[in-house]
Formats: C-alpha cells, sequence, structure tokens
C-alpha cells in the first residue's frame, strides 16, 4: 500500500472511531436518564402507598364512617406508578435484574394485601391489612 492510502485508511478510521464514541456517550446519558426516570416512578410507588396507609388509618379511626373513594384512589395510584416503573426498567432491559424481581415480587404481594371491598372488613381485619402495608413500605423502602 502506499503511503496515501495508509492515510487515507487512518483517517478513516479516526473518523469512525469519533462518530462511534460520540454515539456511545449519547447512548450512556439517555440510559442514565431513562434510569433516573425508573427511580422517580419507584419513589412514586413509595409515596403513594405512603398516602394509601394513612388514608387506610383514617378509615378506621373513623369506625368505617368515612368515604372509600380516596383508597381506591390512591390504589390506583400505585398500581399506575408501579406500571411505569415496569414499563420504564423494561426500556433499558432491567427487567431481568434481581432488584426489578425482588421489587416486582414485593409489589405483587403489596397488591394481595389490598382487599377489593372495604366496607365487607371487620375493623381489626383492615388493621391487619394496615400493619401489613407498613411492613411492605418498609420493604419498598429497603429496596430503594
Amino acid at each position: 500500500m502506499s503511503t496515501k492510502t495508509r492515510h487515507i485508511i487512518l483517517i478513516l478510521f479516526t473518523i469512525i472511531l469519533i462518530i462511534a464514541s460520540i454515539f456511545f456517550h449519547k447512548y450512556r446519558e439517555l440510559k442514565h436518564r431513562i434510569e433516573s426516570s425508573a427511580d422517580s416512578a419507584y419513589r412514586s410507588v413509595i409515596l403513594e402507598s405512603i398516602h394509601y396507609k394513612k388514608e387506610l388509618d383514617r378509615y378506621i379511626k373513623s369506625n368505617k364512617t368515612t368515604d372509600e373513594t380516596n383508597l381506591s384512589i390512591y390504589t390506583n395510584n400505585i398500581k399506575n406508578a408501579f406500571e411505569y416503573y415496569g414499563l420504564i426498567t423494561n426500556m433499558v432491559d432491567g427487567t431481568a435484574q434481581r432488584l426489578y424481581t425482588e421489587r416486582s415480587d414485593l409489589f405483587h404481594q403489596y397488591w394481595h394485601v389490598v382487599p377489593p371491598a372495604y366496607a365487607k372488613l371487620s375493623l381489626k381485619e383492615l388493621q391487619k391489612v394496615s400493619d401489613k402495608t407498613n411492613i411492605i413500605i418498609k420493604e419498598f423502602q429497603r429496596l430503594k
């Protein structure tokens, strides 16, 4: 090969390397933003769970005389926040990660604790739901 051909190959290789490093940097930046969004969505699950627990305790203290609407709203907010967290985590293929699996298992346990009809439960049963909710919230916080 001639010197001129070697220089052209070296210049092309350098250009390709620069372009590749730019794309790699953009990829890492985007991945970091997506992971930050997933963390934010997970914190929303925790915050909505705390609000749900406070509302459940209010419902229990009122001897089941207050409206159940807020409990249903918080329940839907928790579900939506976790679905959003799962969607974002799936974007970076994080659903195979151990942390996501633990959080998902814990969420499914939580979902089985939430009663479909609060009025049908006794105050003692509602207190058990509140206690279990408190334990699950602490586990959610542990898995932050």
